[in-house]
């Protein structure tokens, strides 16, 4: 090697890449310089960015950014609407249903049984009220009832998984009051039934 070019080739390597982008049009008008400029990117290759490709990166960026953005909003909007009313296990402690409120336009309700999603209600006008909702087992651990405002509205067979039909939603058997010993005071003017 040249001590010509060993001197050009050892400047090139100890500056900046500014510097060297700069006096690049200097340096490769002669042949060792061209040789040396070759060798140098062959040992560490630079990827030039066009204008094109800066362009797209930044719209690409942007553009992802607004998308996660967007769905962090939504996740935020969705989890905040839906609230667990109760969960209960059924009286043979072999299964457990969930019951979910969903706060939105209207209200719905969402029933879940042993992980699985089994019913959602129809709308509900979102009305200051209390719907006084409710799960309840009944007596063979077997049926779970969903009540709103003392109305059954859907059952589900957790032995058969499936919903019940209107007449036997209305034929489910409650534990009676009676059957429960309660050990306290009622109020005088319950009615016992």
């Amino acid at each position: 090697m040249s001590p010509m070019l060993f001197f050009w080739s050892a400047l090139l390597k100890f500056r900046s890449r500014n510097e060297q982008s700069s006096h690049l049009a200097v340096l490769e008008t002669t042949p060792f310089a061209r040789r040396a400029r070759a060798r140098d990117l062959k040992r560490r290759p630079c990827i030039a960015m066009t204008t094109t490709k800066k362009t797209l990166v930044i719209i690409g960026s942007a553009v992802g950014v607004a998308v996660l953005a967007f769905v962090g909003f939504v996740a935020m909007f969705s989890f905040s609407m839906v609230s667990t009313v109760m969960t209960k296990r059924s009286p043979d402690r072999q299964h457990t249903a969930k019951l979910s409120r969903v706060q939105g336009i209207d209200v719905n309700f969402r029933v879940t049984v042993d992980g699985k999603w089994v019913y959602g209600s129809p709308d509900f006008a979102p009305v200051p009220a209390d719907f006084r909702e409710q799960l309840i087992w009944d007596t063979d651990s077997q049926t779970v009832v969903l009540e709103v405002a003392s109305r059954r509205i859907f059952g589900y067979h957790v032995g058969e998984q499936r919903p019940l039909t209107d007449t036997e939603l209305l034929k489910i058997h409650l534990t009676p009051f009676e059957e429960l010993r309660f050990e306290g005071t009622l109020p005088k003017d319950v009615v016992i039934r």
